[in-house]
């Protein structure tokens, strides 16, 4: 049976269970929504978190964008200074591609481009500019030689004709010695004139312009020293042994144009004597040219050295000092025919000593060795010297007159033999001698009467008889395939005394 207090324990402890129940629910509860709002609460510290970095992202993105664009700028500004630079630049390099002493190319105005795109394209620029320039240079330099050798082959054709017609002048009028006086003078002004014309032609890369017979060195130093203008302070001491060797016609002319060059810079450069001598050495023979000027200093003889030893034609866009082109005419002779000229030998009297070597390999024939005992500075053993270097005698001379040989006389086939070369210029025909009968030895004139003009004229007309006699016209027409410019030079070598204005 349930009695009151089982029943009030039942229920007490059903009210005792609901409640812990409720407790527990609650406590459940309670703790659900603390998790909940700490679930939310962490969520939006997250969110909040997550939106600063962001900001913080898109301020540092910010400033990384406007810190490139800056450095962007700055790239710009230096890429664009540096194209700047390359026009000056290449003002430079023109500069120094125009031979412009003391010029300095610039470099990159910044270093940070060093290794970059825009110092390589301004290296490819100037190389190119470079390489433009020296080929327009070139061409330039091509055009002018070609315009400088088309002007001297016709100017030297033309002085050519004058010489000729001198010689026809001489001949005509034998007996006027002031006419020949004048006509050797004007001879002598044609002939630096025609040197000064091959000295353009050498600069210019061609020839001579003419080819000689096998020339003895009494001949080359007597022809280049009638090539310039104080032909009279130039004391040549003769010695057969070495004056009578006989030089290769090839080589003869481009030796004779580089001693009057020497020769010329000797007598420009000082006003004393100028000495020439001959001399044998053990490579062959070397022709002395030596002054009593002030010398050159050291830069003056390097510079010289270098012009000796080059081989380069005239450049006319880099011409610095066109009053100075005697040592590039020499160097550049030198180099093509082979011989070898050197001005650094000390000399005694403090001046230039310049030395033009000729080997052996141009050395034709050597005569008989002379007595060196009979031989004095400057007085040669006359038993040994040729007829043609003998004084005249003093007693008139009958020499005969100088004729054209009538070519092909008696029929043949050198009756039709052309008179012109293949240039259209006149050839030189060989001329003899006219046999006429000696005259009569002159009447004795009283001693210390005056002398009348008759006689006076006929004395002198006897000495340029002899003279005209003693050197007389001997080479043949050359080969007009050889020489196209035509017959430059009149005989194979020209009288010492031909061709000069006399004292």
């Amino acid at each position: 049976m349930i009695t009151p207090d089982l029943l009030v324990g039942a229920l007490l402890g059903g009210v005792l269970v609901a409640v812990v129940l409720a407790l527990t629910g609650a406590l459940l509860w309670q703790a659900r929504a603390r998790r909940a709002a700490l679930r939310a609460r962490d969520a939006a510290r997250r969110e909040t978190r997550s939106a600063e970095q962001k900001a913080e992202t898109a301020r540092k993105n910010a400033e990384s964008a406007a810190q490139q664009a800056e450095l962007n700028k700055k790239w710009y500004d230096a890429a664009a200074s540096e194209y700047d630079r390359l026009v000056e630049r290449l003002r430079a390099v023109a500069d120094v591609e125009a031979g412009h002493p003391a010029v300095e190319i610039p470099g990159l105005l910044h270093d940070c481009l060093a290794e970059t795109a825009v110092a390589a394209r301004c290296r490819e620029a100037e190389s190119l500019f470079r390489e433009r320039a020296a080929a327009i240079r070139g061409d330039v330099a091509a055009a002018a030689r070609s315009g400088v050798r088309g002007v001297a082959d016709t100017a030297q054709a033309a002085l050519t004709r004058l010489q000729i017609k001198i010689d026809e002048e001489l001949d005509d009028h034998a007996g006027t010695p002031r006419y020949h006086q004048g006509l050797i003078e004007i001879d002598h002004l044609a002939t630096q004139a025609l040197h000064s014309l091959q000295r353009l032609r050498i600069l210019a890369g061609s020839w001579p312009g003419v080819q000689r017979e096998d020339c003895t060195f009494r001949e080359i130093v007597e022809s280049a020293r009638g090539r310039i203008g104080p032909y009279l302070r130039v004391d040549y001491t003769y010695q057969p042994d070495a004056g009578e060797v006989v030089v290769e016609g090839r080589v003869a002319e481009p030796i004779i144009v580089a001693l009057a060059e020497l020769l010329d810079n000797a007598t420009s450069y000082s006003d004393d004597r100028v000495d020439v001598y001959v001399q044998a050495v053990q490579a062959g023979y070397r022709v002395v040219v030596e002054d009593r000027g002030l010398g050159m200093n050291g830069f003056q003889r390097a510079e010289a050295e270098q012009l000796l030893s080059s081989d380069t034609p005239m450049d006319a866009a880099a011409l610095k000092d066109e009053r100075r082109l005697g040592f590039a005419v020499v160097g550049r002779l030198a180099h093509d025919y082979g011989f070898r000229v050197d001005v650094g030998a000390p000399s005694s009297s403090g001046g230039v000593k310049a030395v033009c070597l000729v080997p052996t390999h141009m050395i034709i024939s050597i005569p008989p060795s002379a007595d060196p005992a009979a031989l004095g500075p400057g007085h040669p053993d006359w038993a040994t010297v040729p007829d043609d270097l003998l004084p005249p005698d003093p007693m008139p001379v009958t020499a005969a007159p100088l004729k054209e040989e009538e070519e092909g006389a008696g029929g043949g086939e050198d009756a039709e033999a052309p008179s012109t070369t293949t240039s259209g210029l006149p050839k030189r025909r060989v001329r003899v001698p006219e046999e006429r009968p000696a005259a009569a030895p002159p009447e004795p004139r009283p001693m210390g009467g005056a002398v009348a003009a008759d006689d006076l004229d006929g004395g002198m007309e006897s000495i340029f008889e002899a003279l005209r006699a003693a050197y007389a016209d001997r080479d043949p027409d050359r080969d007009p395939d050889r020489d196209a410019v035509g017959d430059l030079d009149r005989d194979p070598v020209r009288d010492p005394h031909r061709g000069q204005p006399q004292p």
